[in-house]
């Protein structure tokens, strides 16, 4: 699970998909096991660091968000774990030989 580090503190990041393609990272300290709200309990706890942006996926959104807050100096550090990290991009395609260069040889041979 990936994580983030403010102030020497380990905080957990949370990735939710608003429409299509945008995304919000949010970077909140977890609430202790046997902690209760009991105000607004059908919301979610208060996030002090939130993200907003447009990716591929959700592992781009990740990545991406982290890498821009650590930036931007909101966060000091942060921990993606190798199955949350986006594919490789594949390698670059071969070019092929230049086409210009064939209707040449063809007029030379008649």
């Amino acid at each position: 699970m990936a994580y983030a580090t403010i102030k020497g503190r380990r905080q957990a990041v949370r990735v939710t998909q608003d429409l299509a393609d945008n995304y919000s990272i949010e970077v909140y300290p977890e609430p202790a096991k046997d902690a209760e709200k009991k105000s607004e309990p059908f919301k979610t706890w208060p996030v002090p660091a939130i993200l907003k942006l447009h990716a591929d996926s959700r592992a781009h959104a990740l990545v991406a968000g982290l890498e821009h807050m650590k930036k931007l100096g909101k966060i000091d550090d942060y921990h993606v774990e190798e199955a949350e990290k986006p594919p490789a991009p594949p390698p670059p395609a071969e070019k092929p030989a230049p086409a210009a260069a064939k209707p040449a040889e063809a007029k030379k041979a008649n």
